[in-house]
């Protein structure tokens, strides 16, 4: 179904605002700069919360940081190589609060995008792998939340939770390979 989504929104006729869009070299930049800048904030983030971690997670942590250069330098082939594929208009907040199950079949709500971006920026066309990957993420966050749960529930053994972790890293791993099999 997302898949067909996605197609539908490309092919939409009549609607040169939902028309695809090839990459350009300002895209490219863009993509560039963002992951940068991302990757800036987060080192920043761990930089600044690694004082507070067990030793060896600070450990880990400080060599994520040393090797801020080596992770831009992986960007870097952004910015000569023609990216593949259209920009076209997505959900732009798809995850699985998103998908309503009716019968065999599913719907898919709030196409506004993310709440808390601008309206003109939600209309921006990008990437479905965006898509993609948002509800990817929201299978993992399904299976981690759970693992939460369970793990707190009282009277639990660790062989137990052990058992369940394992179940849900498999659930989480099969969810994921069928979605994107599908």
């Amino acid at each position: 179904r997302t898949a067909e989504l996605h197609h539908t929104l490309a092919t939409v006729p009549g609607h040169p605002e939902l028309d695809p869009e090839a990459y350009t070299s300002y895209d490219s930049r863009s993509l560039y700069q963002s992951m940068r800048g991302l990757t800036a904030r987060t080192l920043r983030t761990l930089r600044h919360v690694a004082s507070i971690l067990k030793p060896d997670a600070q450990q880990q942590a400080n060599a994520i940081v040393n090797q801020q250069q080596e992770i831009y330098d992986r960007f870097r082939p952004l910015l000569t190589i023609a990216l593949p594929g259209s920009r076209i208009r997505g959900h732009g907040d798809f995850h699985l609060g998103q998908v309503l199950l009716a019968g065999d079949d599913v719907v898919f709500v709030d196409f506004e995008g993310e709440p808390d971006r601008f309206p003109e920026e939600r209309r921006l066309k990008m990437s479905p792998l965006r898509d993609v990957a948002g509800m990817l993420h929201s299978i993992q966050l399904a299976a981690l939340h759970a693992a939460d749960r369970l793990q707190s529930a009282a009277g639990r053994s660790a062989e137990g939770a052990e058992r369940l972790m394992a179940l849900l890293d498999t659930w989480h791993r099969h969810g994921s390979t069928a979605f994107l099999a599908g």
